[in-house]
């Protein structure tokens, strides 16, 4: 029994420190970012703390000692406000501790292409900066001299990415994707994009919503090679070319197949 409980506690551990990320459509990511960019990693290090050495005011009957504080690096994160991560609990300053371990993960990026955000990228050359762990969402795995599209928000002044946010190698996009990345994921206003799952994904139109089918029963024609926008009659639909149709065609019989 104890053994048991003790695994119990260790799954639920886990569980708590591991990334959640809800199911988005690139398009909605690309939105709800501050920046996209297409960008090429030339380098990848770690960030540690800054340790200070600090004397600590004589107590009676006890020498003057001195010892290492930790002054934090501003914790990485966003979405509801900063993660803390590294060693150490968030909010704490100045506090007394001896570690080694990584409290960032920092690329120095070559800036190829700016799809959104601008005015956040002063050099053709940008540090990015990840928590240090994919638990904590952070994006450890980057390839250098690879190129990648990075998507994730500026922090007070710092660039940040996430697990959650669209963080793709460039050669994988489609070409929809891509297309998106210039022009029509431009879109953010007019349309939300809405999850629902298989059987049970409307099949009437629903005002002001794209619905995006998220079962993984099928292809998902909408995520590779459609968008999200308003039509000439103000409603909201998927638009896509021959290749989101013959896609849709083919998840149509799909369907139509497992019918009883």
């Amino acid at each position: 029994m104890k053994l048991l409980v003790g695994l119990l506690v260790v799954c639920y551990l886990q569980a708590s420190l591991a990334c959640y990320c809800s199911l988005d459509h690139p398009q909605k990511k690309y939105c709800t970012a501050d920046y996209a960019i297409r960008g090429k990693i030339i380098t990848k290090e770690n960030v540690y703390q800054h340790v200070e050495p600090t004397t600590k005011a004589p107590v009676e009957n006890e020498s003057e000692t001195t010892q290492p504080m930790v002054r934090f690096a501003e914790p990485v994160g966003f979405g509801g406000g900063p993660v803390g991560f590294g060693a150490g609990p968030v909010g704490v300053g100045n506090t007394p501790i001896d570690s080694k371990r990584p409290i960032a993960i920092k690329y120095f990026v070559r800036v190829e292409k700016i799809y959104k955000g601008k005015d956040l990228m002063t050099d053709k050359k940008v540090e990015i900066i990840t928590p240090p762990t994919d638990s904590l969402c952070g994006v450890v795995n980057l390839e250098v001299n690879s190129v990648y599209l990075l998507s994730g928000r500026k922090w007070e002044n710092d660039l940040r990415i996430e697990t959650c946010g669209w963080i793709a190698k460039y050669d994988d996009l489609s070409k929809r994707q891509r297309q998106g990345l210039k022009k029509t994921y431009n879109n953010c206003d007019d349309c939300q994009i809405q999850l629902c799952y298989g059987p049970y994904c409307p099949s009437k139109y629903q005002e002001g919503l794209c619905m995006w089918d998220s079962s993984g029963l099928y292809e998902d024609c909408e995520s590779k090679y459609a968008y999200c926008m308003e039509n000439k009659k103000g409603k909201c639909i998927w638009n896509g070319k021959s290749d989101f149709k013959a896609c849709k065609s083919k998840r149509d019989a799909e369907k139509e197949a497992r019918l009883p």
